[in-house]
């Protein structure tokens, strides 16, 4: 049985701990970002109550010195920065200069990146660590993970609306990658707009409520079919409340139906009400949306549901 990666999320440290070691048998690892070294000032915080960008970085440094000496695999995310526009040469090996320090200082065992630069300047430096290629390298044919490879990384997170693509999956398996997959954050399967957005955590306009069923989360029952292609189940939440992570992870752990609203961030509920996963069919994880004028299976859950279907209320609306 696959085990899960699992974000720390700025809050408050020893809370976080005492809920991740109560499910500690089921933790592959936990990912942070680096202190002071991820854009996170880039990145929305305004769901952070009480942090701002200093205190989200402290508390991430917290994180990581407590965990230091422990047995628990840290991996830092390095993926938001995009280093080719915003630095020169100089400050380009500065910067990795910096995030190397940084990694021997904490002791890190992997870290989370979209930029093979990057990647292939810390394995030079630290040639036990390990890679793990991030959502956001966008990687869909076995051209584009060659030079990966060859630089040693380790694990390959699919893009986001290639998660539930089984013979994707099967593709980046005969490469030799092994596969952390994304379980609560997708988009839309062949969506065009996808590489020019390149992420989405349900706050993209073109997401309207209409589209849910067509995205490529995973449900908890669907793991006993990806548990032969995926070695690492991610979860993402970086920025979600302590109590929320943990709950939904119990729901990923237990492998059963649940509501939608114990998946995802609590902001769905206006969404996603009490609706079941068992209401959703076994059907949808192999589905390729080519056969969406005669196979129904959607829109009779919309006719069941409507307010699932609501194209008046945009997600933007919803995740405010």
């Amino acid at each position: 049985m696959s085990l899960f990666s699992v974000p720390y999320n700025g809050y408050d440290v020893d809370t976080f701990l005492c809920e991740l070691n109560k499910r500690i048998d089921h933790i592959n690892d936990v990912y942070c970002e680096l202190p002071k070294i991820q854009s996170c000032k880039t990145m929305s915080l305004q769901s952070l109550d009480f942090l701002d960008y200093e205190q989200y970085s402290k508390n991430c440094e917290e994180f990581l010195i407590k965990t230091m000496n422990t047995d628990l695999q840290r991996y830092v995310t390095l993926n938001a920065i995009n280093y080719y526009k915003k630095y020169d040469d100089y400050q380009l090996m500065y910067m990795i200069d910096v995030i190397c320090k940084k990694i021997e200082k904490y002791k890190i065992q992997g870290i989370i990146v979209a930029n093979q630069t990057i990647a292939s300047c810390v394995k030079d430096a630290f040639p036990n660590i390990k890679i793990s290629i991030s959502t956001n390298a966008n990687l869909y044919t076995l051209n584009e993970t060659r030079k990966w490879k060859l630089i040693g990384s380790d694990f390959l997170t699919p893009p986001r609306d290639m998660n539930r693509n089984i013979n994707y999956l099967k593709m980046i398996k005969k490469a030799g990658f092994k596969i952390r997959l994304m379980l609560n954050e997708a988009c839309s399967m062949f969506c065009n707009n996808y590489s020019m957005c390149g992420k989405a955590r349900g706050k993209r306009g073109c997401l309207d409520p209409s589209h849910w069923l067509q995205r490529t989360y995973i449900i908890p029952r669907w793991l006993d079919i990806l548990d032969e292609y995926v070695d690492v189940y991610k979860y993402a939440g970086r920025f979600s409340r302590t109590e929320h992570i943990f709950k939904s992870l119990d729901c990923y752990i237990s492998r059963k139906d649940c509501t939608l609203k114990d998946l995802f961030d609590q902001k769905g509920t206006k969404l996603f009400g009490d609706f079941n996963t068992s209401e959703i069919p076994d059907k949808l994880i192999y589905c390729n949306c080519e056969e969406c004028d005669t196979c129904n299976v959607c829109s009779s859950i919309y006719e069941k549901y409507p307010y699932l279907n609501d194209k008046s209320r945009s997600l933007i609306t919803l995740n405010e």
